[in-house]
């Protein structure tokens, strides 16, 4: 559903919860990259760019929300993708389908 791996709203800047949500969310996030980077074969997933600075391991199910650093759960995207992906502008349905909100065009 498009919009459904959007992020909650962060905790204060500063915060205890912030400092926790950033150590959790940390862990394991350098062997999920690097997995993921490896099975796309260091290619964006939608484009197929292969310049490796813009490309960013992106997860399908937020790891805030219960996803897991898992290829399962992960694509290799190019970051201008990514953040449409974050925002809700592009989404991957359960049969692994991409589909783009029609609010790219309205907006």
């Amino acid at each position: 559903m498009l919009g459904e791996h959007y992020h909650e709203e962060p905790a204060a800047v500063g915060s205890p919860e912030q400092h926790e949500a950033l150590f959790v969310c940390r862990l394991g996030q350098g062997a999920f990259r690097i997995v993921v980077t490896d099975t796309y074969d260091r290619r964006c997933a939608l484009t197929g760019e292969r310049t490796l600075p813009v490309l960013e391991a992106a997860h399908i199910k937020p790891y805030s929300s219960g996803g897991a650093h898992d290829i399962t759960n992960g694509l290799l995207l190019r970051s201008d993708l990514h953040t449409l992906f974050d925002r809700g502008y592009l989404t991957v349905t359960p049969e692994y389908r991409l589909e783009v909100s029609r609010r790219i065009r309205e907006e």
